[in-house]
């Protein structure tokens, strides 16, 4: 599973959810690491390219490609977070459901 893969994850009870928010959580950094390195590799084919080395059609695609995925996760984290406060609202409403439900059976002996 890839990184948008488990930031769109659609959780389906309370722990899927605390496993999508810890990796939400986590994701920025990730992202800022991939970032990183596709700044190396930037800087790498501009040294290439001072030398008139002749690149690959696939690389230069490879590489506009790997640059939109920083800002396609970024807008994965954010429909993440939003997807998440949504769950948490019905899983907590969920939660209060089965309280009531149990405290009037308690109560009904």
């Amino acid at each position: 599973m890839d990184m948008q893969e488990k930031i769109t994850h659609d959780p389906q009870n309370e722990k899927e959810l605390i496993a999508t928010k810890d990796f939400i959580d986590l994701a920025p950094a990730m992202v800022d690491k991939n970032l990183a390195t596709l700044k190396e590799v930037y800087n790498h084919l501009l040294m290439l390219e001072r030398f008139s080395y002749m690149y690959k059609e696939m690389e230069i695609e490879s590489f506009w490609y790997m640059k939109v995925w920083p800002m396609r996760i970024q807008v994965c984290i954010q429909d993440g977070r939003n997807m998440i406060g949504e769950k948490n609202e019905l899983f907590g409403a969920r939660l209060e459901n089965e309280k009531d439900s149990f405290l009037k059976q308690i109560t009904s002996f």
